[in-house]
């Protein structure tokens, strides 16, 4: 058995080709949503909604993209469980060829969602939620506040 040698880290520019590039890439993009240290407005207020409002503010885009993509991401999981459940009961009272007839084409697809589509979603929405909103935010309040 032949030992492959690991390299230490590609020095920036190189194109990196790897899955930790395309991982660094996606983080970047995330963490680079948001300007925290941006503090453009006046004093702030003294009243705590105006004063809330004013620092979640520049978080707008990333609260709407939070609660969109969660919502994808919970209707996946609703679509899952609705039709498990309709596939369990279709097994309970049809036959196997019969099965096959009625949901030949549906099964693969279903399949693709679980292997493809249902992993994407929860991929975009722990990035958007744990990076995206959580670092940008903790980042921004510490500076601001």
């Amino acid at each position: 058995m032949a030992l492959i040698a690991v390299s230490g880290p590609p020095e920036c520019g190189e194109g990196i080709t790897t899955m930790s590039g395309v991982y660094e890439r996606i983080t970047r993009f995330f963490l680079g949503a948001v300007d925290p240290h941006d503090f453009t407005d006046t004093t702030p207020r003294r009243e705590i909604w105006p004063n809330l409002k004013a620092h979640i503010r520049p978080m707008r885009r990333i609260i709407a993209a939070s609660v969109l993509v969660t919502v994808v991401a919970a209707g996946v999981e609703v679509w899952l469980i609705r039709y498990a459940g309709r596939v369990v009961d279709m097994l309970a009272t049809t036959t196997p060829g019969a099965l096959w007839r009625a949901e030949g084409t549906r099964l693969p697809g279903a399949a693709l969602i679980v292997l493809l589509l249902r992993p994407f979603a929860l991929f975009l929405r722990l990035a958007v939620n744990d990076i995206f909103f959580d670092c940008n935010m903790a980042t921004l309040l510490r500076w601001r506040l």
